[in-house]
């Protein structure tokens, strides 16, 4: 597509899906402007492609979360010509967008970032029109020669007398409308190859289209080969040299279906499902199934399955017509599958897995994939492939003379990401998950791993196996007799062959090709037999058939596979024992996907027909109350979700013993949701219940403990008991470190409530170090746009909030609304957090605005000293020399302040006015003749207009507000500042008078004050000498004034009291004694307390719906004139 159009669309986002349809959608709204569209998700490759650009003009769109780090690399290539920032968060953007000339803006809407891009192109499209100049100083144009010329100048020329020569027929409309479809359709086919994740590629690529599409693929990892048929060999064979996926260019359809059946076969070998385990895992009589790789653990599973499963004939049918529906539209398959179908007792399983059919590639592919569906179809071929080896290697080696070791080769392709991690497992396990081929002969497989040397995306390696028969346990066998192709010196080996690491190094006459040296082991390696018989352990080995595989899939966390395999399941099944459980587990795995509604659908479901065929106090009742709670909570409903798991309880009570595992299970999910309703204390105390039975029946470093510890620690959190909680986070951690393996997201689950209490102590330092390895380990076990990712940007935000790094928290915040919106739906409660630092205008200086008038004065006044003169003993003395600072406020007020703003304010005092922690020296005064000194400074702020007053807060990680509405014109704030120190000391006041406030929190109950008129002063007395008693005097009166009081005003100025407390406790030299002096006068004052039936209003956000359907509140009212 660069061919026929200027210009071309880079669009690089970390958060690109192919898949997705909003990318989809976002890409077909681009294709109305520029067709030729380019997708990177990774800013290197999107930066290396632009430069490989020259002869078209881009238009770049990039994430707001990449653009600071891509725009000044690509900014000055000329190639460039605009670029748009694409973000959720603009004025942030724009800050540092502005430093770009070419960044035509910052946008957060799609059809505006589209105009303005179709503007763009056009501007482009004006600018690169084809321009030729012929100086005037040429000479003789009559006797010039053409070379002399502008080529463009020349050819145009030349090209309007050739056009205008030929008559053109409706014909040429319709061969141009073709030629544009095959380029249009070009992009298309490169649109789907994009989309393709768990499939090889072999692309064949007509002669007039492979120059512009192989660019476009060749560097793709899931094209594997490419193969151009054109009737122009020797032409295209010329560019064609140079793309080492490109296997050949032919004109013949035989001769290139030869060669794509070989490079399938190719393929094919080098896509053989591997697993790794190192040598230092551990202690694997412990190991915890998460820590193994999913196809290593599958398909032990299934072979255990599958071998305790009889097949019959009926099978095979039923195989046959499920394959039908597969290759519907492929003759030659259908044929195959008829003859399979017709005559599959008439050769060996062996026979059928060699002959060229489905056969091969499709159980290649599901082993590989672990495709439960298409698994559960082809199962009696699986069983009747591994038996047939086995008889094979019961002949073959069942004897004296064959127990010799002898070697068997394989050569193919690895992917560099399993190449390195052999490469880190030396000495450790590594299983083959699928069957597999080898050969006694090396020169056989060496032509393999030749091939695979071509492929630029794959490392070429020969496997050189050591082969004892007399310690193997999974069979093997010679297949040269009993093939359909009879290949010479070709053994196959049963699925799932294990084998210990020997050395790998590069091949000395070839430094491409690495030979990896391999033992084949069984049961008699200790290492593999212990964690043969963890894996049993671990898989619910009671569980019979597939229902075992099932479990073992949510256990994995792959809820996507077991959903779709149970209710191919349910299709399946007539028995209603059966169907209870699987409604059972549709529920756990709907619960798991947080679709809490259909889980409790099936879980009733399950209920309903255990109802009906098992006693009421049958021990399966328990776990599925239990699990019905867990849905009832999670969905708020905490009375339902209590009376569950305490159903669960009595149940367990009779049908189990005291210290059971089961019971501390409900233990703990009664304490979780009396933690949810606000009694901690008995949901700590169920806490400790659920961990004295766990202590007992569990080792010390059980995973299970840590869930305990770390139920408490929460609990403790929520009751302000930080240490506690920090204490049990990491006793959690210390479990988990033991337990898990390093990047399971356990680990970062701990280490994110560490950082919390850690935030809460005060001690931001290490809770932002917490806090960043939490983020550490959710990017390596978590997928870039999950939503605990965005949590933990969040809660880093946060404590850099704290620390007054303001500019640094907004980027964090940034960053976690940016994965909110992708990865969660608008309505969910993450997205609907306020940011803090509503107030905060990111700048080059992180600075916090408190103060926004649309329309105000400043003025400022400062008297001339002039010298001091002699007085009169009698006169008064002179006015102190004023220093004044006075604003009027005349349109929309808004004050905002909080601790972070505060926090600034301090170290700015800090910086100016150091504590000396010694007696301030007494300032002097000016004698006869000296200049006059300030000693004060006076700041005066009038309000004429209506006024909003934020104060802020930070609690739990949420905003939290006290707002004060000013309603009338005249209120005012004064304030004086020493500028000198007497021999007492000096003194700061502070004066305000608020006409007609309405003061309200963010509570669900939101008033709290309205007045007519409320007036303050403060008079602080600082003493001179150092750590001498200050004095703080304050006088409030309330004019016909209305307070409201509710049960969680107490926790609400406990929580701002403690955020705009200092963090550090005070030291000896810090510390400063007080006293206070605090009259409260009020004039007609009525305080009023609502109440309910239960005489309080729970004013917790979460709960506001229980405020909304409470009946109509009544209020004891206090009315009286006081002073106190």
């Amino acid at each position: 597509m660069h061919r026929i159009e200027n210009v071309l669309v880079v669009w690089l986002d970390g958060s690109i899906d192919p898949v997705c349809g909003d990318c989809q959608e976002t890409i077909t709204q681009l294709r109305h402007i520029v067709n030729n569209i380019h997708t990177y998700t990774d800013s290197d490759q999107c930066v290396d492609f632009i430069q490989t650009v020259t002869d078209n003009k881009i238009c770049v769109i990039i994430s707001g979360a990449l653009g600071q780090h891509v725009v000044p690399c690509v900014h000055g290539m000329s190639q460039v010509d605009s670029i748009f920032i694409f973000c959720s968060n603009q004025k942030w953007h724009e800050q540092w967008a502005k430093s770009w000339r070419k960044i035509k803006g910052v946008y957060t809407q799609l059809p505006v970032m589209c105009e303005a891009i179709k503007y763009a192109v056009k501007q482009c499209e004006q600018s690169t029109i084809s321009l030729s100049f012929i100086p005037k100083d040429i000479g003789d144009v009559s006797t010039i020669t053409i070379d002399r010329l502008d080529p463009s100048f020349l050819y145009t020329q030349i090209l309007k007398e050739i056009l205008l020569s030929i008559n053109f027929e409706e014909k040429h409309v319709k061969k141009f409308a073709n030629y544009c479809r095959d380029i249009f359709d070009s992009d298309q086919c490169v649109d789907f190859i994009q989309t393709v994740t768990d499939n090889e590629i072999c692309v064949i690529i007509s002669g007039a289209l492979g120059q512009h599409v192989v660019p476009c693929v060749h560097g793709m990892s899931q094209v594997d080969s490419i193969f151009i048929f054109c009737s122009n060999q020797k032409w295209h064979e010329q560019w064609a040299k140079s793309w080492r996926k490109i296997k050949g260019v032919y004109t013949q359809l035989p001769v290139m279906c030869e060669a794509i059946k070989y490079a399938v076969k190719q393929c094919e070998q080098s896509t053989i499902s591997l697993s790794f385990i190192p040598k230092d895992i551990g202690d694997v009589s412990t190991i915890t199934i998460d820590r193994l790789d999913p196809s290593f653990l599958y398909t032990q599973i299934l072979k255990e399955i599958l071998l305790s499963i009889n097949f019959e004939e009926k099978h095979v049918k039923k195989f046959a017509n499920y394959c039908r529906d597969i290759f519907g539209d492929n003759p030659h398959e259908l044929d195959n599958i008829t003859k399979l179908e017709q005559k599959y007792f008439d050769n060996t399983p062996i026979w059928w897995y060699t002959y060229d059919c489905f056969l091969y590639p499709m159980l290649n592919r599901i082993l590989r994939l672990m495709d439960v569906d298409i698994i559960f179809h082809t199962s009696f071929f699986i069983v009747d492939l591994h038996r047939d080896i086995q008889r094979l290697h019961l002949k073959q080696y069942f004897g004296h003379d064959y127990n010799k070791t002898f070697m068997v080769y394989r050569g193919q392709g690895m992917s560099k990401k399993d190449f390195e991690q052999i490469s880190n497992t030396k000495d450790g396990l590594m299983s083959f998950n699928n069957f597999l081929f080898t050969n006694k002969n090396p020169q056989v497989c060496l032509r393999f791993a030749d091939e695979a040397a071509k492929n630029p995306d794959l490392v070429p390696v020969l496997f050189v196996m050591t082969i004892d028969p007399t310690q193997s346990t999974v069979p093997f066998a010679s297949i040269s007799e009993t093939s359909f192709h009879r290949t010479k010196d070709e053994v196959l080996f049963s699925i799932r062959s294990v084998f210990r690491i020997n050395d790998i190094k590069p091949m000395n006459e070839n430094n491409l090709i690495h030979e990896i040296h391999l033992t084949l082991i069984g049961d008699n390696d200790k290492d593999l037999r212990a964690l043969n018989n963890r894996i049993r352990e671990e898989t619910f080995p009671e569980e019979e058939g597939w229902y075992r595989l099932g479990v073992v899939l949510i256990k994995m966390g792959q809820y996507d596979k077991a959903e779709g395999f149970y209710e191919f399941l349910l299709g399946q099944t007539t028995h209603e024992n059966d169907k209870a459980f699987i409604y059972h587990e549709l529920g756990r795995i709907k619960y798991n996907l947080k679709d809490y509604q259909k889980a409790l659908i099936n879980y009733e479901k399950s209920l309903e027909i255990k109802q009906k065929n098992l006693p009421p106090n049958h021990a399966d009742f328990a776990n599925l109350y239990n699990n019905i709670g867990l849905v009832y909570k999670h969905e708020g409903n905490f009375s339902e979700a209590l009376s569950s798991h305490k159903k669960a309880v009595e149940i367990q009570k009779l049908a189990l013993s005291s210290q059971h595992l089961d019971l501390s299970t409900s233990y703990s999910n009664i304490g979780n949701v009396y933690d949810s309703m606000g009694n901690y204390l008995k949901a700590l105390s169920y806490h400790e219940k659920a961990l004295k039975i766990r202590q007992k029946a569990l080792p010390p470093n059980h995973p299970t403990l840590a869930y305990s510890y770390n139920n408490m620690g929460l609990t403790y959190d929520n009751m302000g008991y930080y240490s506690q909680a920090l204490s049990s986070h990491e006793k959690a951690l210390a479990i988990r470190q033991e337990s898990l393996p390093p990047n399971h997201p356990d680990l970062a689950s701990s280490y994110n409530n560490i950082g919390n209490a850690y935030d809460n102590l005060g001690d931001h330092a290490k809770a932002l170090k917490a806090y960043e390895k939490s983020l550490e380990l959710i990017q390596e076990s978590l997928p870039p746009n999950h939503p605990d990712l965005g949590r933990s940007y969040y809660n880093i935000g946060l404590v850099y909030q704290n620390m007054g790094n303001f500019l640094k928290a907004y980027a964090f915040y940034d960053r976690a609304v940016e994965i909110g919106q992708e990865s969660l739906p608008p309505e969910h409660p993450h997205l609907q957090f306020p940011l803090p630092i509503p107030t905060s205008k990111p700048g080059d200086s992180g600075i916090v605005q408190v103060f926004e008038c649309l329309d105000g004065e400043l003025e400022y006044e400062q008297d001339v000293p002039g010298k001091v003169i002699e007085q009169p003993e009698a006169s008064e003395p002179p006015p102190e020399v004023a220093w004044e600072f006075r604003i009027k406020c005349h349109k929309e007020v808004k004050i905002a302040y909080s601790p972070w703003a505060d926090r600034q304010r301090e170290a700015l005092w800090q910086y100016f006015f150091p504590t000396l922690f010694e007696d301030y020296p007494v300032t002097p005064e000016p004698t006869v003749g000296q200049t006059r000194i300030f000693k004060t400074v006076r700041f005066k702020l009038w309000l004429d207009c209506p006024t909003i007053l934020d104060l802020n807060f930070m609690h739990k990680k949420k905003l939290h507000q006290l707002q004060a509405e000013l309603r009338e014109h005249g209120s005012y704030f004064e304030a004086t500042f020493p500028f000198s120190t007497n021999p007492d000391g000096f003194d700061t006041y502070l004066s305000m008078n608020i006409i007609r406030p309405v003061v309200r929190t963010n509570l669900s109950f939101t008033q709290f004050i309205q007045a007519d008129k409320i007036d303050m002063t403060l008079h602080i007395h600082y003493p001179r000498l150092w750590n001498s008693i200050q004095i703080w005097t304050v006088d409030l009166t309330a004019n016909k004034a209305q307070v409201y009081f509710v049960f969680e005003h107490k926790n609400f100025f406990q929580a701002l009291i403690n955020d705009w407390a200092s963090s550090v406790p005070p030291d000896i030299y810090s510390f400063a004694p007080y006293i206070y002096d605090i009259t409260l006068q009020g004039d007609h004052i009525e305080v009023l307390v609502p109440c309910n039936q239960g005489n309080w209003i729970d004013c917790v956000k979460e709960n506001a719906r229980q405020q909304q359907g409470a009946p109509e509140n009544n209020y004891i009212s206090l009315h009286n004139t006081f002073v106190l």
